[in-house]
Order: structure tokens, then sequence, then C-alpha cells
């Protein structure tokens, strides 16, 4: 008999897989690594990033990303090394407030 946990597992996997089925081929490692095999928490954030962008221009668009709002922001695979969160995270603050009077535009 099937217990509901084993249950939900195979629904899981065999899901996983018929989404694997859709995925670009140079990708699939990328989201099988964070769902099947359980690589870590940055194959998980390497997966999250690419479905974000829809897998295209994928390196471009994960690099120059300014959805700083987004908790995986900082933690995004392909950045350049530098500072790009302090400039970004000011870039955002300036755009957003009168630092006059430090309300929202």
């Amino acid at each position: 008999m099937s217990t509901p946990h084993k249950t939900v597992i195979k629904n899981y996997e065999s899901e996983i897989r018929r989404y694997l089925d859709t995925l670009p081929s140079k990708f699939r490692s990328h989201y099988e690594n964070a769902t099947l095999k359980l690589k870590g928490r940055k194959s998980a954030v390497t997966a999250k990033c690419l479905d974000c962008v829809n897998y295209e221009n994928a390196a471009n668009r994960i690099r120059e990303c300014e959805t700083i709002r987004c908790p995986l922001w900082r933690f995004r695979p392909y950045q350049v090394k530098q500072n790009r969160y302090q400039e970004t995270a000011e870039s955002f603050l300036e755009e957003t407030f009168d630092h006059s009077t430090l309300e929202a535009k």
C-alpha cells in the first residue's frame, strides 16, 4: 500500500520529468540537478533564474538582472566579479526616493 508521502514523491518526479522534456536541451541538466539530483542551493538558484528569464539569452539576462527585490538576486549565477549589488541598489534608491525628504517619488 502506498503512503501519501510516497504518492507525492512519485507525482513530483513524474511532473519534473514531464517539465524537463519541455526545456531547451542545454538547460535540462541545471533543472534536473536542482530538482531530482538535489545538488544544492546553487543549482536551485541557477534553475530558478533560468526559468525566470524563460531560458532566452539566459547568461546575459541573468547577469544584467535588475530585479533586486528578488530574494535570490544576490545569489544569481553569471555575475561579473564586482560590487554590482551595491551599484544597482544605489541606482534603485536614487530613482525611487527623493533624498532631500527621504520619501518615495
